[in-house]
Formats: structure tokens, C-alpha cells, sequence
């Protein structure tokens, strides 16, 4: 373990799971989102509840991607769709789209950092190491669910958040992508 703490892959990955946790809090707003975008309180249940089946569906697809194309490429895969799903959400003509792309995103916390971490660090070592990585992981949770609350009630949307959470997603796939550069 007090290897792994000196490696610089054990803090690009810190940088991936406190942005994807953070990003994650958008989940929490989804309701006021597709309200704003003037979709009726039954019609957002409907898509709420459709996106918990996508990503419940998502996790499936990624274990599926990840065994077919590795954890290298599927992950810069699920991580820049979460990406397309934060932009693609602003506009009205791709919500369905787009919440597909959200869930498949939100997945990747409990799907892709843990694979990745054993596949980094081994097997011997996965469980210090995940709990560290989870634990931090924790900090995106509590500075991203009341930041995306934040940007709403002082701008009236989620374009602002919407736009920062796709940029800090390019930032979590290039730090995803040193993680895993030149790892047999």
C-alpha cells in the first residue's frame, strides 16, 4: 500500500472518482431540470424512472463493453458519453438521448473505478486502496449534490453546470487515460 500512496495513478484516479461523483449529483437535480424544460410532473416521473432502469441497464452494458474492449478504451468510452449526456440534456430535442447517456455515466462509480483500480494496483492491495479512493470519492458527493442546487438558484438553469461538468469529465477521461497509458 505505501507504494500505491506514492504512485501518481493512485491520485489521477482520485481526480476521476471526485469528478464522477460530483457530476453524479446532477442526478438529485433531474427532476427540476426536466420541470424547467416545461415537461409535465408525470412525464418527468415517467423519465425518472426510466433512467433508473437505463442505468441499472448501463451497469450490465459496461461489465459487457469492459469484458469485450477493456477497461482502457470502455471507460474514455462511458466517460465521454456522460460527458454527451450533460451537454446533450440542454436541449429538448435529445432528453431521451441523453438521460440514456446520463445513467450509462452514473454507472461508471460503481462499475469502472473499481476495475480499474484492481487492474492499477492488483488484487492484493484492491481493498486499502478502493476504500482510500471511495472514501475521497466521498468528497465530489458532498461539494457536487449542493453545487448543482447552488447553480441553479443563482443562474435559473443548469447551463452553467451542465457546461462545467462536461469540461471536468474531459478532465476525468485524461486523467483515466494516464491511469491506464502503458499498463500490460
Amino acid at each position: 500500500r505505501s507504494e500505491a500512496l506514492r504512485s501518481p495513478r493512485l491520485y489521477l484516479q482520485l481526480v476521476v472518482i471526485v469528478v464522477i461523483s460530483a457530476c453524479c449529483g446532477l442526478q438529485q437535480q433531474l427532476p427540476v431540470l426536466l420541470g424547467a424544460k416545461g415537461f409535465t410532473a408525470g412525464q418527468v416521473s415517467v423519465m425518472i424512472s426510466a433512467t433508473t432502469v437505463f442505468l441499472a441497464l448501463g451497469k450490465f452494458g459496461q461489465g459487457l463493453l469492459y469484458g469485450k474492449i477493456g477497461v482502457e478504451k470502455g471507460g474514455l468510452l462511458t466517460i465521454a458519453a456522460f460527458a454527451a449526456g450533460c451537454l446533450g440534456i440542454m436541449t429538448q430535442i435529445l432528453i431521451w438521448p441523453s438521460l440514456i447517456l446520463l445513467a450509462l455515466g452514473m454507472g461508471i462509480y460503481t462499475t469502472l473505478l473499481p476495475m480499474v483500480v484492481r487492474r492499477v494496483f492488483g488484487s492484493r492491495e484492491y481493498a486499502s486502496i478502493w476504500s482510500l479512493i471511495a472514501t475521497v470519492g466521498s468528497l465530489g458527493t458532498i461539494v457536487g449534490y449542493p453545487l448543482w442546487g447552488t447553480i441553479y438558484d443563482l443562474t435559473g438553469d443548469y447551463t452553467l453546470g451542465l457546461v462545467g461538468a462536461a469540461v471536468l469529465l474531459a478532465t476525468a477521461m485524461w486523467a483515466h487515460w494516464k491511469t491506464m497509458k502503458d499498463i500490460a
